[in-house]
């Protein structure tokens, strides 16, 4: 996410859906590049006050190495979510790591990708990731596009 400035615009997607969130909700926010690193070691209550928190850790984020994505799944399911959001540019897993992720995420669990990439925007590809989450029943989205 370092070039093209796609960090800021994904964590800006990341903050106007925690802005959006019920104060019944609860979140957890992984950022992964070289190591995984939860925003808290619990879920937050989406109050003001957590939003805040997690909005200025998110802008203490920086952009370095390669994404280890199976570090970051794993993180993710720690908590047992009923939903994981992946916020991404880098859509290259091979089938080794989606087999792994695939082993750590129960069915039950939604699956909602975006895709953040430099260039003109893609609207669909066939990628292990996205055979993935379709076969989950996932959502998929690139940014820059509407949606549904």
């Amino acid at each position: 996410m370092g070039t093209d400035d796609l960090l800021r615009a994904a964590t800006g997607a990341l903050k106007a859906s925690l802005s959006q969130l019920d104060e019944k909700a609860r979140f957890q926010i992984v950022a992964y590049n070289g190591a995984a690193t939860p925003l808290e070691t619990e879920l937050q209550s989406a109050t003001a006050e957590s939003i805040q928190h997690a909005t200025q850790w998110l802008d203490g984020l920086e952009a370095e190495g390669r994404s280890d994505h199976v570090a970051g799944f794993r993180e993710a399911v720690w908590l047992h979510p009923d939903a994981i959001y992946l916020l991404t540019d880098a859509d290259d897993l091979d089938e080794r790591e989606v087999k792994a992720i695939a082993g750590l995420v129960r069915p039950s669990v939604f699956l909602n990708v975006t895709l953040f990439a430099p260039g003109p925007i893609r609207h669909t590809a066939d990628t292990p990731l996205e055979r993935f989450v379709r076969l989950r029943g996932g959502l998929i989205r690139y940014a820059g596009d509407p949606g549904p």
